[in-house]
């Protein structure tokens, strides 16, 4: 992925969450992946403000590119990261989304 393709998904997807409220969650883990990605592979660091630390990127160019509130990158990422999540199914993930529960 290159550093165009990233800032222009992350610009993507801040349009969706800001636009589509009933896809959050799904698009709280894209956000969330496309993000641990930029971190694992240190592609933070070519973007044109040129962060030198992870901590940087969240807070300012983050922001500048999606659209977004630094703490939604944090949030997204704390979801992207979960076991629990993960082990569900997308139909499980809409479920919960939709009444807050995973529950019958």
């Amino acid at each position: 992925m290159t550093t165009d393709e990233a800032a222009n998904e992350l610009r993507r997807i801040g349009a969706t969450l800001r636009d589509l409220p009933a896809a959050y969650l799904e698009k709280q883990l894209a956000l969330g992946r496309l993000l641990l990605h930029i971190q694992s592979t240190e592609l933070f660091r070519t973007f044109p403000k040129h962060c030198r630390t992870w901590v940087d990127f969240l807070e300012h160019e983050f922001p500048e590119i999606s659209g977004l509130h630094f703490r939604t990158a944090y949030k997204a990422m704390k979801l992207a990261g979960s076991k629990t999540i993960a082990a569900m199914t997308p139909a499980e993930r809409a479920k919960v989304a939709a009444n807050g529960t995973a529950h019958d």
